[in-house]
């Protein structure tokens, strides 16, 4: 993790998740804007764009075009080919977690990476503390790309396109929940992160949420606008 730590140091870093909720928020220019932007698995352009039926400029308009750091899954399916991963703007840091047997995609990556001049990184060490943390559950790429740069001295944090599966029972192998009160307890100790909209309104949903917590996310909101 040495290197992702040297490359977020004192740096303005944009999170994006995969929820379709970012398609309202015509936040593309502004994640473009921060010195890095990470995202995870292959929603660049994102399976949900196509649903909405949206060119893909229009996608850029909500996600913007930059990916520096790209957190992959480690499976070709979720996580994107190396076709897809070529086409990613910029990238300089591709981590992904390595499975038991670093199966032959994974190895095809490690290749690729080399071959581009990108950095690549295992995520052993973040996976077996996520592991702890949501044990018994899997955690998600999500989960373990938010414990890696939470743990960064980053100069501004923004996470945006997380709604940690709130619509969704696709998911009944992960603990979505752990995911939310990681960023919850993170936003509340540090001044430096910042959550978009479609962030705070997956989150103020929760009826059993304190009511100082949600006022207080507000607040940490209503800075970054």
């Amino acid at each position: 993790m040495c290197y992702l730590s040297k490359l977020v140091y004192k740096k303005n870093v944009c999170l994006v998740g995969g929820s379709p909720a970012i398609m309202d928020t015509n936040l593309g220019s502004t994640i473009d804007s921060f010195d890095l932007v990470a995202r995870i698995n292959k929603h660049w352009p994102s399976p949900s764009a196509f649903r909405h039926n949206l060119p893909t400029e229009d996608y850029m308009i909500h996600n913007g075009r930059r990916t520096d750091i790209f957190f992959h899954s480690g499976h070709e399916n979720t996580g994107g080919n190396i076709k897809f991963l070529s086409q990613l703007e910029g990238l300089k840091l591709i981590m992904t977690k390595r499975r038991r047997d670093n199966n032959s995609f994974v190895r095809k990556v490690v290749r690729w990476s080399r071959k581009e001049q990108i950095q690549h990184i295992f995520l052993d060490r973040t996976l077996d503390i996520c592991r702890e943390i949501v044990g018994p559950f899997e955690p998600t790429t999500g989960f373990i790309s938010l414990h890696a740069l939470l743990k960064m001295n980053f100069n501004n944090l923004l996470i945006c396109g997380f709604d940690f599966y709130i619509d969704s029972t696709a998911h009944s192998s992960h603990n979505p929940r752990k995911e939310r009160d990681l960023v919850i307890r993170s936003c509340l100790k540090r001044q430096n992160l910042f959550l978009s909209e479609d962030v705070l309104s997956s989150i103020l949903r929760d009826n059993n949420l304190d009511k100082g917590i949600k006022n207080n996310l507000v607040s940490k909101h209503l800075k970054l606008i």
